[in-house]
């Protein structure tokens, strides 16, 4: 809020809050003529939150639906022709 001028506000009951661009005379001010002041969180707050609700589950997600796995190449199994019938398919996914 840096270069934003209040003084023909009316700002009695009204709320302030993350308004990182004021300074102590204008926050002062604000109160004297009735506004609120809310502390924010701090960045690094803001960072954990954000790395404990946002970035964890999505990764907790990714690694249990295998996304970050290699693909396992299928051992002993013989290629089989583009042609192959049902049966045929059928054959090779139950012999191991």
């Amino acid at each position: 809020m840096s270069n934003t001028i209040l003084n023909d506000v009316k700002v009695e009951n009204a709320v302030f809050e993350g308004c990182d661009g004021l300074t102590e005379d204008m926050k002062h001010q604000l109160k004297i003529r009735g506004a609120i002041l809310k502390n924010s969180a701090s960045k690094a707050e803001n960072i954990r939150w954000y790395v404990q609700y946002v970035a964890v589950p999505i990764l907790v997600a990714f690694i249990s639906g295998g996304i970050f796995l290699k693909p396992l190449k299928p051992q002993n199994i013989t290629p089989l022709p583009a042609n192959a019938t049902n049966q045929e398919l059928y054959k090779q996914g139950t012999s191991k």
